[in-house]
Parts: structure tokens; C-alpha cells; sequence
């Protein structure tokens, strides 16, 4: 369970297989109000360190810490803890698929939907359930609220999405996500960074790593060149915007 670093908008392609996705959207208003659910789910950063180096050498030929640029969201609750016995193995997904292709859908969808088939672990439904009250989602809101059957079922807070074979998935910036494959799957993941949806989130993300993830190295006092200070770019300005990044950072060393 995890968002991005850099806060810019993900894709997966699947070819092969299928995989259930959770997502668990930001609040609605401020952006400072991701820390509520960054607190609930106990998250905790990672440091993006290219080549896993432990130091850099300086021209001085002195070692300090390398240059963090990045650090994403990590949290060890999981939304796919507990795996029920009605849930088909792959095989047998595999071979419901061939004889009764919409008797399978149904199946995908139970299990996507439905939290008593996959159910999340018990720290994580706690949060949810705090992260629904503070929304104003009631803990009983499902999609079906007129089947009494199911809803005892669902799991407040987050959102369901199905991939198979052919489908690009978005993966919005921010929003905590994690899959679950319920059959032997292969996707591409990649990420977009355009000027004018991603790029001030990326280039205030590395700011911010770099303010507040490398308290160990020593670099001159720089100041951030105002291109890199706008809160959103045109289309086109890309080249600019990245020559000013990296020549801030070269100028940190």
C-alpha cells in the first residue's frame, strides 16, 4: 500500500491476466489535508537513491550522503490481508473463464467489490472507517445500498477498479493504491509528467525532498530560481522547466 513519489499521474497497461486495484481517494479541498491520511494509515517515507550508493565523494574527495530527489509513501497495512475460502484459485478463475465467460465476470466482481472475499486488515478497515466519517461517508454506503445482502460486505473509503488484458489504467497523483492479482498477471507500469496537470507537482515534490530528506549532506545555500517557484506551467515549457531543475541542482552539488 502506497502513493507515488513525486506526486505525478501513473499508468499500467495490462497485457496478460487481470488485477484488482484499491484506491483510496484524497479528501476533497486542501492539499495539506493528505496528512490526515497519510496519519491514519501509519505511512512512512522511502528515499529514491538511484544506484543504492551510501555516500557521494565530493571534489574535496570527502563522502557525504548522496542527493535524495525523491521519497514516496509507504504503509504496512494491507487492503488484501485476509484471502476467504470462497475466493477461486487462478485455475479455477482460469477455467471459468473458458466455460462461462459472464459467470467469471461476476466472480472478478465479488472479489473486487465485496471486503468479506478480500478483506482488508483490521488497522486498515480502522482507517477507512476514519477516513469515511471525516468525508462524510457513512460506514453502511455502498453502490448497492438496495441489497441488503451485500452491503454488510463493503468496505468504506476506498475505490474498486478491475484491470484485464488491454485496459490502460490511470493511476491519479496522490491517491493511495494497491493490487492484487488474482491470476498470474504481466502490465507495464509508467508514469506522465505533463506541464500542465503534473509538472508543478514534481518539481515541488523534489523541493520539498530536498528541504527536508537531506539533513545529513552539506549543500550551499542556493536560492530556487522563481521558474521553479510557479504553481502551474503551460504546455511547451517543459525544457525550460527542466534546465532550471537541473541547473538548481547542480549548483547544490
Amino acid at each position: 500500500l502506497h502513493r507515488d513519489a513525486f506526486g505525478w499521474t501513473g499508468t499500467s497497461f495490462c497485457i496478460e491476466g487481470c488485477k484488482i486495484w484499491r484506491f483510496i481517494p484524497p479528501p476533497q479541498g486542501a492539499v495539506d489535508d493528505r496528512v490526515d491520511d497519510d496519519d491514519a494509515l501509519q505511512s512512512y517515507r522511502l528515499d529514491s537513491v538511484a544506484w543504492d550508493d551510501k555516500t557521494d565523494i565530493t571534489d574535496n574527495n570527502t563522502e557525504q550522503p548522496p542527493l535524495v530527489l525523491s521519497a514516496g509513501w509507504q504503509s504496512d497495512m494491507s487492503l488484501f490481508e485476509t484471502r476467504s475460502d470462497t475466493v477461486p484459485t487462478a485455475r479455477e478463475l482460469f477455467q471459468l473463464e473458458e466455460e462461462n465467460h459472464e459467470a467469471f465476470q461476476s466472480t472478478l466482481d465479488t472479489m473486487a467489490c465485496d471486503s468479506n472475499w478480500l478483506m482488508p486488515c483490521c488497522k486498515a478497515r480502522e482507517a477507512l472507517e476514519s477516513l469515511s466519517l471525516r468525508n462524510g461517508i457513512s460506514a453502511s454506503s455502498t453502490d448497492h445500498d438496495d441489497d441488503s445482502s451485500t452491503t454488510s460486505g463493503k468496505s468504506p473509503g476506498f475505490v474498486t477498479a478491475i484491470q484485464q488484458a488491454g485496459d490502460l489504467l490511470l493511476i491519479p497523483a496522490t491517491w493511495w493504491h494497491m493490487t492484487y492479482a488474482p491470476v498470474p498477471s504481466i502490465a507495464i507500469a509508467s508514469q506522465r509528467c505533463g506541464s500542465i496537470v503534473d509538472g508543478a507537482n514534481v518539481i515541488g515534490h523534489v523541493l520539498d525532498v530536498l528541504a527536508t530528506r537531506n539533513h545529513g549532506r552539506r549543500m550551499p545555500v542556493v536560492p530556487v530560481p522563481e521558474l521553479l517557484r510557479k504553481t502551474e506551467y503551460e504546455e511547451g515549457s517543459g525544457k525550460e522547466v527542466v534546465d532550471a531543475l537541473f541547473g538548481y541542482l547542480s549548483a547544490l552539488g
